[in-house]
Parts: C-alpha cells; sequence; structure tokens
C-alpha cells in the first residue's frame, strides 16, 4: 500500500464508483416509486370497494320498503311477518358486508333466507332447488351475489297464483349456477344482458377482486347466470 495510484487509475475508480452509485440510487428511486404507487392504488381499491359496498345497502332497503309499504296497504299480519324476517336477514346481510368474500356454504343459506323472505309477500311462489355439490374450503363468492341474482330473477318476472318461480342453484366447474324459469307478459321482451344497479354493482365487484364477469345466458323461456367461484390463494 506504499505505492500510490497512478492518476489516471484514481480517476477512474472515482468515476466508477459515481457511476455505481448513481445507478444504485436511480433504483433504490425506482423501489420507492413503485412502492407509493403500489400503496395509491391499493387505496383506491379499496375505496371502490367500500363505494360498491355502500351502494347495495341503500338499495337493498329501498326494494324492501316498498315491499313493505304495499304490505302495510293491504296485509298488516303479513307486513308484520315481512319486517320481522326482514330484520333478521339484514342483520346477516350487514355482517358480511365488510367481508370481500362469502364461503359458498354461507352464501347458500342466506339465498334459502332470502327466498324465505320473498316468499311471504308472494305467497310461496319461489320454489329454490339446491342440487348437492363439492366445495373447497377455499372456494368462495361475493357477499350477496346470490341474493342480488335471485333479487333480479323476481324482479324480471310476473309472479301469479298460477304460476311459479322456479330457482335452480347448481355447481358447474368453477361457475356457480342460479337458472330460472321465465313468466312474461306479453309485452315483456327478452334481454340476455340486462343489468339494473344490483346487477351491475356484481359485475363491478367481481372485475376489482378477481378480474372476471359473470355470464348471463337467457331466452324467452329461461335465464341462468352463472358467478364465478373465487379461489383465495389465486387473489
Amino acid at each position: 500500500m506504499d505505492s500510490e495510484l497512478p492518476d489516471e487509475d484514481f480517476l477512474g475508480n472515482a468515476y466508477f464508483f459515481c457511476f455505481v452509485s448513481c445507478i444504485l440510487s436511480f433504483v433504490m428511486l425506482l423501489i420507492e416509486y413503485s412502492r407509493i404507487i403500489d400503496e395509491k392504488e391499493k387505496a383506491r381499491v379499496e375505496l371502490q370497494k367500500k363505494l360498491l359496498s355502500m351502494q347495495l345497502n341503500p338499495h337493498f332497503i329501498f326494494n324492501s320498503f316498498n315491499v313493505l309499504n304495499g304490505l302495510i296497504s293491504t296485509n298488516q299480519e303479513l307486513a308484520l311477518k315481512f319486517s320481522t324476517k326482514l330484520a333478521r336477514f339484514y342483520r346477516v346481510v350487514l355482517s358480511n358486508m365488510d367481508n370481500d368474500l362469502i364461503s359458498i356454504d354461507n352464501a347458500l343459506d342466506m339465498a334459502r333466507d332470502y327466498v324465505g323472505l320473498l316468499n311471504v309477500r308472494f305467497g310461496n311462489s319461489i320454489c329454490l332447488e339446491i342440487e348437492r355439490m363439492s366445495v373447497l374450503d377455499d372456494e368462495y363468492i361475493l357477499p350477496c351475489a346470490l341474493q342480488l341474482t335471485i333479487e333480479n330473477a323476481v324482479k324480471h318476472n310476473h309472479l301469479r297464483d298460477s304460476s311459479k318461480l322456479y330457482l335452480t342453484i347448481k355447481r358447474k366447474d368453477n361457475m356457480l349456477i342460479l337458472k330460472n324459469n321465465r313468466i312474461l307478459s306479453k309485452d315483456d321482451v327478452v334481454e340476455a344482458d340486462s343489468c339494473g344497479i344490483g346487477l351491475r354493482n356484481l359485475f363491478d365487484r367481481y372485475n376489482l377482486i378477481c378480474e372476471c364477469e359473470p355470464v348471463i345466458k337467457a331466452d324467452a323461456s329461461f335465464y341462468e347466470i352463472m358467478l364465478p367461484i373465487i379461489k383465495r390463494k389465486n387473489l
């Protein structure tokens, strides 16, 4: 170490270390910038989830109060029964609102309860059949997904005393399928992809959480919506 470095070696080493330092600083800056962008994107997604979840509450309450208001004016005994079941069901809905996903077994239980609530109004005109299916522990769907599809089936059919709405829930591959018969009036127009607030909310939430969408098929005799089953490990 007693020998001195030539000037050109000293300057060469200095330039080299400056170059390496600049590269490292640039890389660290990119990493920090990516982290900030990632945090902002996560915050944006969480905000969208909250907004979509908040949209469901007034949608469900508005529809339910319309039903209750109609029953109060026609049948106060049924109105009381409906309000009692509504309170119990809505308590379950609220307990799941903050969850991104819900187990399929839990979703099926909610579907049964929701049909029971609707049948108070429609005099048991809605028949629900849930086919046997195998479900893994890590398979989920979105909260209120089945509720919204059942609500859509009731909304777009003309339930009468002489006609029943038959709902079937089954599994096919990685889809949970809800299918119903069509009870149409002569003035109805069949639209395979018609989406109101409820279904639009469902489509938006699926896109946000797993970048996929439900699939709708329909004709004059049936309506079918296929809900993607979500594996938590794939998120």
